[in-house]
């Protein structure tokens, strides 16, 4: 697919672990490229980013949810000041079941895999960066999960200029 000239992007949707090399492969061979991560690893992504500077083709990190058609109505109606300047958001997600201990070991745990997107749609909808971030964990819906080095059940605290809120209440379910 890479050495195909009828080709001119490419979509990365493989496990987080795998992307900087696929992003630099692909804007290497000549790709436009999206993706939704880039590395566990900020050394790494580091190096991914000049080696996609070097290529000089476009490559776009861009978080899903930011584009779900709900959030993107929420955010567009905060902007406009239709339902108020946001103060405190709560979000609450839950993967479907404990993700197996297998991948576990290699997703970066549950903040930097499933968290993550929650980090992005609470900076994104508040419309700025957080200045102080309190978290805790726990593994206790899945032991092997805690035994594997990660947690199950996760809440964080955001809190943004301002005094704004943002909660952010995950969970591997099982």
């Amino acid at each position: 697919m890479l050495n195909d000239p009828t080709i001119d992007a490419v979509l990365i949707a493989t496990s987080t672990g795998t992307h900087s090399d696929l992003i630099e492969r692909a804007t290497g061979a000549g790709k436009a490229v999206l993706c939704e991560k880039v590395d566990l690893s900020l050394a790494r992504a580091e190096a991914c980013q000049k080696a996609v500077a070097r290529s000089g083709k476009p490559a776009m990190i861009g978080f899903n949810r930011r584009f779900d058609p709900n959030v993107a109505a929420l955010k567009a109606a905060a902007d406009k000041g239709e339902i108020g300047k946001p103060e405190r958001l709560s979000i609450t997600a839950f993967d479907p079941a404990p993700a197996p201990v297998a991948y576990i070991k290699v997703s970066g745990g549950l903040f930097r895999d499933m968290m993550i997107h929650d980090f992005d749609m609470a900076t994104f909808i508040m419309g700025a960066a957080p200045v102080l971030v309190r978290a805790a964990g726990a593994s206790i819906v899945d032991p092997a999960i805690g035994a594997a080095g990660d947690v199950d059940t996760a809440v964080v605290t955001l809190t943004c200029a301002g005094g704004r809120i943002a909660v952010i209440k995950d969970s591997r379910r099982a």
